[in-house]
């Protein structure tokens, strides 16, 4: 049960923006078929994650993700100012690549949000070779002061029904 507590308090604290560390998101070698490219949590690409728009995962406002090409093949980057153009201040791309050639297999960039709004402002991930090649990723807002604190509650509760009496 502890182990149990452990793994939830993490993805818990990975959620909430309480962990400094950085997310890293494995992206596959890419097709011509949409959604184009594959996104997992592992380097074997076997836990895949719904990140594209509408999709029941999402990168959270607030965290940071590094995002890890396996293949060499069709070049990967992401941007909020549409196709092989330039980020704009809302959001801040370190590491390999760029908006024009992407990354390639082993290569990685890093993706932080400074004032990116979801509701108004989109993430573009794309193929620097092909300009068919388009799509959006799922961006979700921090959570409130108010889920934070019911989150905190429910771990502390979750704790204290695991000890033994």
């Amino acid at each position: 049960m502890k182990s149990n507590i452990l793994k939830m308090t993490f993805s818990t604290m990975m959620l909430c923006g309480i962990s400094d560390a950085a997310t890293t998101i494995y992206v596959s070698g890419g097709g011509f078929g949409a959604p184009y490219y594959g996104f997992y949590s592992d380097s074997g690409l076997t836990q895949p994650l719904d990140i594209y728009s509408g999709g029941s995962d999402g990168l959270q406002i607030g965290q940071t993700y590094t995002f890890v090409k396996s293949a060499t093949s069709h070049p990967f980057y992401v941007g909020d100012n549409g196709y092989n153009q330039p980020s704009s201040n809302l959001i801040s791309l370190t590491g390999d690549g760029s908006a024009a050639s992407g990354i390639g297999g082993g290569q990685s960039f890093t993706l932080s949000f400074n004032g990116f709004d979801p509701s108004t402002d989109t993430l573009t991930y794309y193929c620097t070779a092909h300009s068919s090649m388009v799509g959006t990723l799922n961006v979700i807002p921090e959570p409130s002061g108010s889920l934070l604190l019911m989150m905190s509650a429910s771990l502390l509760l979750m704790s204290r029904r695991s000890r033994p009496n």
